[in-house]
C-alpha cells in the first residue's frame, strides 16, 4: 500500500468523522429547538398566551430580566451617589424587592402559569412587599377616577376618529394586532410602556383626562393608556400582568353581551359608561365566544393606575427604578 493510498483513507476517515458529528449537532440543535419553542395552539409559560408574544419590545412578554437588571443599576447608582438622600429607607426596600423579584424569576422559567393557585398573585416581572392584594377593586379607592366616565361621549368621538382611519387591520401605525386560534383583539396605546405615541395627538381630551388623574401611572414603563377591542368569538387565555404596583382599569366604550372578563376565581362584565378595576397580576382572561358572529366587537379604554397603598416617595422612587427609557 502506498503513502497516497494510506492518505486517501485517513482523509476518508476524516470526513466521514465530520459527517456523523454534524448530523448528532444538527439533531441536538433541533431537539432543543422542539423543547423550547411553543407548538401551536400550546400555552406559552413565559407569556400566558396562546403562542409566543408578537412583540419584540413588550417589557411583560419578553424583557422582563433586562426590566429588573436596570432598575436595579439605577438604585445602586443613585445610591452610591447620594441621589437618594432623604428616600435612602425608600430605596433600600425597593431594591430588596427588586432583588427577591429577580431571584424568583430565575427560578420559576418554564413553569405553566395554570399551575397556580388562582386566588393568589403571581406578578411576572416586580412583586412590591407589603401593599394590599386584591384582585377587585372600587373605583372609590382612586379620587377622581370618574373623570373618565364624565368624559364617555367625547372619548367615544376619539376611539371613532380613530377607526375611521382604517380601524384595527389598517397600516396607520396606530394599532398592534395580535392573532389567536380563536380570533384577534387589536390595541391601540395612547402611552405604550411610559412612552406618548403619535395616537395622543389624535385624542387630546381622553389624553388629557388621562394626565388630569392624580392616581394615572404615566412617568414608567409599567404604564400604559390604550384602546383594547376584542373581536367576537376571541379568547384571551388566562395569564398574569408584570407587576403588582398598579391597577388596571377599564373605561366600557362598547360591550355587548356575551363578553366576560375573568379575575382570579370572579367574572366580571363590562358596561358602557361605567369604571372596572382589577389587579392583573391576579389570573385573568377574556372569554368572547357569547357574542353575536359578525356582531360588534368589544371595546374599552385601558387606563394604568398607580396601587392606591403607595404614596408619593415611593411613587417617585418606583419611576426613577423603572423608567420608560430604561430598557432600549
Amino acid at each position: 500500500m502506498s503513502w497516497s493510498d494510506i492518505d486517501f483513507q485517513n482523509n476518508a476517515v476524516a470526513l466521514c468523522v465530520l459527517f456523523i458529528l454534524f448530523v448528532i449537532s444538527l439533531k441536538i440543535i433541533t431537539g432543543l429547538k422542539n423543547f423550547t419553542e411553543p407548538k401551536e395552539g400550546e400555552l406559552d409559560n413565559d407569556t400566558g398566551f396562546e403562542g409566543p408574544c408578537q412583540f419584540p419590545d413588550c417589557v411583560r412578554c419578553r424583557r422582563q430580566k433586562d426590566v429588573l437588571m436596570r432598575a436595579r443599576t439605577r438604585l445602586t447608582y443613585c445610591d452610591s451617589n447620594h441621589q437618594c438622600e432623604g428616600a435612602a429607607s425608600v430605596a433600600g426596600q425597593l431594591l430588596k424587592d427588586i432583588q427577591a423579584s429577580y431571584q424568583k424569576l430565575t427560578q420559576l422559567v418554564g413553569e405553566d402559569p395554570r399551575s397556580h393557585d388562582v386566588t393568589k398573585q403571581n406578578p411576572l416581572i416586580f412583586h412590591l412587599k407589603g401593599i394590599r392584594a386584591q384582585p377587585v377593586w372600587e373605583t372609590d379607592d382612586f379620587p377622581g377616577v370618574n373623570a373618565l366616565s364624565e368624559k364617555l361621549e367625547e372619548i367615544q368621538r376619539e376611539f371613532g376618529d380613530l377607526m375611521s382611519s382604517g380601524g384595527v387591520a389598517s397600516d396607520a401605525g396606530y394599532w398592534k394586532v395580535n392573532e389567536t386560534p380563536t380570533g384577534r383583539w387589536g390595541i391601540c396605546h395612547l402611552l405604550d410602556q411610559g412612552v406618548l405615541t403619535k395616537a395622543a395627538a389624535v385624542c387630546p381630551v381622553t389624553w388629557q383626562t388621562v394626565c388630569s388623574l392624580r392616581a394615572a401611572m404615566t412617568d414608567n414603563l409599567f404604564g400604559n393608556v390604550a384602546f383594547s377591542v376584542i373581536e367576537p368569538g376571541t379568547t384571551i387565555a388566562m395569564h398574569f400582568g408584570p407587576t403588582n404596583i398598579r391597577i388596571r382599569c377599564h373605561l366600557g366604550l362598547q360591550t355587548p353581551a356575551g363578553c366576560q372578563l375573568t379575575v382570579a376565581d370572579q367574572s366580571l362584565q363590562w358596561s358602557q359608561g361605567k369604571l372596572l378595576c382589577f389587579d392583573e397580576t391576579y389570573l385573568h382572561g377574556v372569554q368572547s365566544t357569547g357574542m353575536a358572529a359578525g356582531g360588534e366587537a368589544r371595546v374599552v379604554l385601558m387606563v394604568d393606575l398607580w396601587h392606591p397603598d403607595l404614596d408619593s416617595e415611593q411613587r417617585t422612587m418606583i419611576s426613577y427604578a423603572f423608567n420608560s427609557t430604561a430598557v432600549p
